[in-house]
């Protein structure tokens, strides 16, 4: 990896114990010589277990033009 950078993030609270992070991400990489950058939307659901908040799930796709 290049470099990643990321942009609109947005946090959304769902009751007391879970919370939704969501930004888009584009990165470079370098692959056989090649640069390519990647432009992604990564969402990660976050729960509280005893007052800490671990990531559960982690969605990453391609990002709409």
């Amino acid at each position: 990896m290049l470099s990643c950078e990321s942009t609109d993030q947005f946090v959304q609270l769902i009751g007391e114990d879970v919370a939704i992070f969501t930004h888009r991400v584009r990165t470079v990489v370098r692959l056989d010589g090649a640069e390519q950058t990647l432009d992604e939307r990564e969402t990660i659901v976050f729960h509280q277990r005893d007052g800490q908040w671990p990531a559960v799930h982690e969605h990453l796709s391609g990002a709409p033009e």
